[in-house]
C-alpha cells in the first residue's frame, strides 16, 4: 500500500513539473531608440495579478551593456500570465534611474504590459523615452 502511495505521489510530482516547465515561455525584449553606448540597459519584468505563485512574486532582473545602440533580452522562466516590464538606460553607470528634482526620470526609459495571451510573434520591441534635458 505504501509503495502504491510513493509511486502516486512521485507521479504526480512529475507531472506538475512537466507541465510547469512546458507552460513557462522564453520571452524576447528588443530594446530600440538606444541614444549611445554609454553605460547599462537594465531590465525588470514583475509578475502581475492575483495568486501569484512564490516564484513568480520575484522580479526578474537583467542588465546589459548596449553594444552598438543594440540591445536583445531574453527572459527565460516566464510563468505568470501578465508581467509589468520596466527598462531604464543607466547611462551614467551608477545603477539606479537618475530623478530630476521634481521626480521624474532624466535617464531613458519605457514600461510596457505584457501578457502571454497577447504576445507577438518576434517577441517584445520596447523603444527608450529620453527627457529632454535642460
Amino acid at each position: 500500500m505504501k509503495t502504491n502511495f510513493k509511486k502516486t505521489l512521485m507521479f504526480i510530482s512529475l507531472v506538475c513539473s512537466v507541465y510547469g516547465e512546458m507552460c513557462a515561455q522564453t520571452v524576447n525584449v528588443e530594446v530600440l531608440g538606444i541614444r549611445s553606448d554609454k553605460g547599462y540597459i537594465m531590465l525588470m519584468a514583475q509578475a502581475k495579478g492575483p495568486n501569484l505563485k512564490q516564484d513568480q512574486a520575484k522580479p526578474i532582473m537583467e542588465m546589459k551593456k548596449a553594444i552598438n545602440k543594440k540591445v536583445i533580452f531574453e527572459l527565460k522562466e516566464m510563468t505568470a500570465k501578465e508581467y509589468t516590464i520596466s527598462i531604464f538606460h543607466d547611462e551614467n553607470g551608477n545603477y539606479q534611474l537618475d530623478l530630476s528634482e521634481d521626480q521624474r526620470p532624466i535617464e531613458g526609459f519605457a514600461r510596457q504590459i505584457y501578457n502571454s495571451e497577447k504576445k507577438a510573434k518576434n517577441g517584445l520591441k520596447m523603444k527608450l523615452y529620453y527627457p529632454i534635458s535642460d
